[in-house]
């Protein structure tokens, strides 16, 4: 999976009624947040986004490719690595048709340690995300 894949672009426009800057995500538009400065709109917006991939994780809904708009207002936001080794196997998974139920069972474990390896509000160690690839045969 190349590098780049969960490093989304985001605009960062001024905020005129509250003041500082708000952050929208053209490729999720559930994502919306702000901050009183770039350095705080940034940290919002790292937050905002594992939020939103998490959530449509959840869901079991598409994680979308990152487009590579350009423009002065753009920066881009990546979801930390551990957090993007995690996404990447779920799309890995739905790339296969693999449910968590038989990653599981090719895995030798409980399909809650599944869930768990894939929420990405729990640690995970890389050795687990590792075995889930080679389940795959990835």
């Amino acid at each position: 999976m190349k590098s780049d894949w969960f490093e989304y672009p985001a605009v960062f426009g001024p905020d005129r009624e509250a003041g500082g800057y708000t952050v929208t995500f053209p490729d999720l538009p559930d994502a919306i947040t702000q901050g009183r400065t770039i350095t705080q709109a940034m940290e919002m917006a790292e937050d905002a986004l594992l939020l939103v991939v998490r959530e449509r994780m959840r869901l079991g809904e598409d994680l979308p490719r990152p487009s590579k708009p350009r423009g002065r207002h753009i920066r881009y936001v990546a979801l930390p690595a551990p957090q993007a080794a995690r996404a990447a196997l779920y799309i890995a998974m739905r790339t296969a048709g693999v449910d968590g139920q038989e990653l599981a069972q090719r895995m030798g474990k409980s399909e809650s340690a599944v869930a768990r390896l894939l929420d990405l509000r729990r640690s995970a160690s890389l050795e687990d995300v590792d075995a889930a690839f080679r389940a795959l045969g990835l």
